[in-house]
């Protein structure tokens, strides 16, 4: 294997990696390049890729808002304490 080969070369596990990252806008271009090459051979990555955007997509329009520290910390003392009833 040559040195660019190696130096490009990544297995689907680290695409998968490389596509997340590039989702949450934190692949940098290195990253970035390595993926692109990956997809042009690996038919399951790009099904991955694809599904990946169509779920960013889906999030980023959609009216969801996110719940207060305050409302976590009743929803986990709530369960914790259902828990620990049912375990006593």
């Amino acid at each position: 294997m040559g040195f660019l080969q190696k130096l490009f070369h990544i297995d689907c596990a680290e695409a998968n990696n490389c596509c997340d990252k590039a989702q949450y806008r934190n692949a940098n271009f290195f990253d970035k390049c390595r993926l692109m090459l990956h997809l042009a051979y690996c038919k399951a990555c790009r099904k991955y890729t694809s599904k990946n955007k169509k779920l960013t997509k889906l999030m980023e329009n959609s009216r969801i808002e996110r719940c207060t520290e305050s409302q976590k910390k009743q929803w986990k003392d709530a369960i914790q304490k259902e828990y620990a009833k049912e375990n006593s």
